[in-house]
Parts: structure tokens; C-alpha cells; sequence
């Protein structure tokens, strides 16, 4: 029996698809962004200036981390996870004088998920915005509950004027 090139190459990949499975993996990958305003709420850092890390999670966003220093640094790398088939974002948040904060956040879903954020866990559930300051004595982490998924980097500004509990952290930080 002669198996013409089109069969046999219909045959490798419906091997290859069942070898494989069809599991399908949502994007991942993350964005890095940093501001500075020109307003009089530049005396609060975390407002008037910062920067933020996004985890990309399928057609949007999984976690914000958000940090009251503008030159901080987001070694944190996204992967998918075969094993908990989730994405998994693992690294560290650091800013030039302090100490490298770990972290690790695995995702199942939109605001399904874990992340462990200097040595404490928190559940997506109850939000993926997480705030940080850097500028306190400790360093202090906040989680806000909010779903982040269809916001943008340029939604930084709005973010501050719909979410009291952003500008609320930054200016406790501020009055110390």
C-alpha cells in the first residue's frame, strides 16, 4: 500500500497533536513601566512617581506589581508550568537601596492564582494589584481588591483617581 506525501504528513501531525495534547496555554509575558508627574502630587512617590511591573495573562493581566520607586528593577520572569498547568512569574522586585523582594505567583485564571510576595502568600481572589513601598521603614506590601485584567500601563493616573486605597498606601508611607 503506497501512503501519498499529503496522508503521511496528515498522519506526523495528528501524531504530533496527540502526542502533544491540545492543551491550549494562554499568553504570557509582562510589561515594565515607569512614571513621573510634573503635579504637585509628585511629593507622594507611588503616585507623583513609580514604577510597575504587569504580568501578561492571556489577552490581558494577571498581577500589577506597583512600587513607589521610579528606578526599580523586575527581574521576574513568566513561564507556563506543566506540571500545576498555570503560569508561573518568578523573580524579584529591587530598588537601588534596598533588598531584592522575592516573588512567586502562580496563575490558573483571571484572579485565580497565588502569589507569594516577601515570604507572604496572598490569594488572587481577593485581588491582583499589589502595592509596595519601599520608602517605609519595612518594606510594606498592600493588595488591593480589584480585577486588573483589561487594564493598561497608561491607566496608571486612573487607577490613582478610582482606587482610594492606592493613594491612601502611598501617603501613609509619605507622612513617616
Amino acid at each position: 500500500m503506497k501512503i501519498s506525501p499529503a496522508k503521511l504528513l496528515w498522519l506526523i501531525m495528528a501524531g504530533i497533536l496527540l502526542f502533544a495534547g491540545c492543551e491550549r496555554k494562554p499568553r504570557t509575558g509582562f510589561i515594565v513601566t515607569s512614571w513621573q508627574m510634573s503635579s504637585a502630587d509628585r511629593k507622594v512617590h507611588g503616585i507623583g512617581d513609580g514604577s510597575a511591573y504587569f504580568g501578561g495573562y492571556g489577552e490581558g493581566f494577571a498581577i500589577i506589581i506597583w512600587t513607589d520607586i521610579l528606578a526599580c528593577s523586575f527581574p521576574i520572569k513568566p513561564t507556563w508550568d506543566k506540571a500545576s498547568k498555570c503560569a508561573k512569574y518568578a523573580g524579584y522586585v529591587k530598588s537601588p537601596s534596598s533588598p531584592k523582594i522575592n516573588v512567586e505567583c502562580y496563575v490558573t485564571d483571571r484572579m485565580k492564582g497565588s502569589i507569594t510576595i516577601n515570604q507572604q502568600e496572598y490569594d488572587l481572589a481577593n485581588g491582583s494589584l499589589f502595592l509596595l513601598s519601599f520608602r517605609s521603614p519595612q518594606v510594606r506590601v498592600g493588595q488591593i481588591d480589584r480585577d486588573i485584567y483589561t487594564i493598561t500601563t497608561k491607566d496608571i493616573r486612573q487607577l490613582v483617581e478610582d482606587v482610594p486605597e492606592i493613594r491612601a498606601f502611598y501617603e501613609t508611607t509619605a507622612m513617616k
